[in-house]
């Protein structure tokens, strides 16, 4: 794959994101190969939004982000290493392993069956995608679709086992200007109390405007990511116009948990998810909640635990 942004992966949920393409890349979506053998399983993807009061249902409305990145090839520079879990990778310009305390834009989340769909290729560009998106889920402990994390993989040009698919992640700039060079590991980042909020997206405006922009939380913003759900099992039918019942039935409490288990009229829960083309042919299956101000304009702050304060303007 090459690199892909928070705002591609939150375009893939938007317009009907990663998050989302849900794959990220340092330049665009998943670059898959066939493999050497064979193997099956099914796959979806496009985007929608829709939003309600954090204390009364409210109206819906359609959703569209874009894709950026940071230039880089999807080709490797280097002899294809032995990867591991947990393994450091110096970029998508070069997947050479590195040790963690060194400048690195990835990390290897999980090195799974490769041979799914091997003469499918658009269905194993979205099995592939799920299949990252998801063990992204586990390696790093939380919501990784509401976050600047992001899901890659490494092209099969720089691996060496075209059978295997080998999963990466990496972390977005907070201007979603391309992946972050880091000096840690990051498995488990988002396990801690509290980390979350490290990590979170925060959208400039509305996030159930149209090209929602991600910028840093601690600029004044509109828009928070509270969490997102992945729908497992890969292949599972795109719901059809229940989409945004189901995902608003699941971000309200978790907006209202996020809030400090309050309900508000000057906030509202917003959802985006993913419509039909990019559910059934990317892969991405799923939707992301946020908190979003009902009047649009932005805060200060964080609104995490706010509780019944005053917005800070």
């Amino acid at each position: 794959m090459g690199r892909q942004t928070a705002a591609a992966a939150l375009a893939a949920v938007t317009i009907g994101a990663g998050l989302l393409t849900g794959c990220g890349s340092d330049s665009g979506g998943p670059t898959v190969g066939a493999p050497s053998s064979t193997s099956t399983s099914s796959s979806t993807s496009s985007s929608s939004s829709s939003s309600s009061s954090s204390s009364d249902s409210s109206s819906s409305s359609s959703s569209e982000s874009s894709t950026s990145s940071d230039t880089s090839s999807s080709s490797s520079s280097s002899t294809a290493a032995n990867f591991k879990v947990g393994d450091c990778v110096v970029s998508t310009k070069d997947y050479s392993v590195t040790p963690c305390t060194s400048g690195h834009k990835l990390e290897v989340s999980a090195i799974v069956d490769g041979t799914a769909y091997a003469k499918d290729l658009i269905k194993r560009k979205a099995w592939a995608n799920f299949t990252c998106q998801q063990q992204a889920y586990g390696y790093l402990g939380g919501s990784v679709n509401a976050t600047r994390f992001i899901a890659d993989s490494v092209p099969t040009s720089a691996s060496p086992d075209p059978n295997k698919l080998i999963c990466l992640i990496a972390l977005t700039k907070e201007d979603d200007s391309g992946y972050e060079i880091v000096t840690t590991a990051n498995k488990g980042a988002l396990k801690p109390a509290g980390a979350f909020n490290k990590y979170k997206l925060c959208i400039k405006g509305r996030a159930s405007d149209d090209n929602p922009v991600i910028i840093g939380c601690d600029e004044p913003h509109a828009s928070e990511a509270v969490g997102a759900k992945l729908t497992a099992p890969f292949g599972a039918p795109f719901p059809g116009p229940s989409i945004a019942q189901q995902a608003q039935a699941f971000c309200r409490p978790q907006v209202k948990k996020y809030l400090g288990n309050v309900e508000r009229s000057d906030l509202v829960v917003a959802e985006n998810h993913a419509g039909e083309p990019n559910w059934t042919k990317q892969g991405n299956q799923l939707y992301v909640c946020f908190v979003q101000t009902a009047d649009g304009k932005p805060i200060k702050g964080s609104l995490a635990g706010i509780g019944k304060k005053p917005l800070q303007r």
